[in-house]
């Protein structure tokens, strides 16, 4: 089967080549993990899959900040929140506020009352963000697995151990999927989407 251009040295024609010994394993190879990433953003990484964030959930970073946001969305990814005015409006206000402060924190739960208290905030899925996430760890480890200072596997075994490690981490994906999100490359930000995500915006009134 195709598949992503082997670094300099690789094994030809789908043959395994010689292991080296651990002396000569790279340090970059030893660093990707075996695993992929949890499917769920991270606040610390957030801005490598920035530019793929929908627009709710740049909303939602914005007033909350990054880890109340993050937590927000991937706990309750899909979820159209009843926002209350204030904590103790009314009893079900008062049940919805005790319940989102829980999660987010005091001061977030403000934040999320001042911008759509009395109103829905829905929180987004993320769905490209999430699987780009994925695949930015597919391409590390692919890498990784058929370098040939490292394990150098074959292409055609390298794919078999993504897909192993993706079907056992609960994040299925086919073999030809898996090829497909390797060979393609990472999706790029636009110059300024990394500072826009942690910009607050400015709002004017008459």
């Amino acid at each position: 089967p195709g598949g992503r251009t082997q670094p300099h040295g690789a094994q030809q024609g789908g043959q395994r080549m010689k292991t080296p010994t651990p002396a000569q394993a790279p340090a970059a190879a030893a660093a990707v993990p075996d695993t992929p990433p949890p499917r769920e953003l991270n606040a610390r990484t957030l801005a490598l899959v920035a530019h793929l964030l929908p627009p709710t959930a740049h909303a939602l970073i914005r007033r909350l900040g990054a880890q109340a946001a993050v937590t927000l969305i991937n706990t309750w990814p899909g979820v159209q929140l009843v926002v209350p005015r204030q904590p103790d409006a009314n009893a079900a206000g008062a049940r919805r506020w005790a319940r989102y402060a829980e999660l987010i924190g005091e001061e977030a739960m403000k934040a999320l009352a001042a911008h759509w208290g009395g109103d829905v905030a829905d929180v987004p899925v993320c769905v490209a963000a999430l699987n780009e996430q994925r695949n930015r760890w597919l391409i590390a480890r692919f890498d990784a697995l058929t370098d040939p200072r490292g394990p150098a596997l074959s292409t055609y075994r390298a794919f078999e151990e993504l897909t192993l490690a993706l079907a056992e981490a609960g994040q299925e994906l086919t073999f030809r999927e898996v090829q497909k999100a390797v060979n393609r490359a990472p999706a790029e930000p636009a110059p300024d989407a990394q500072t826009d995500l942690f910009t607050f915006p400015h709002h004017h009134h008459p």
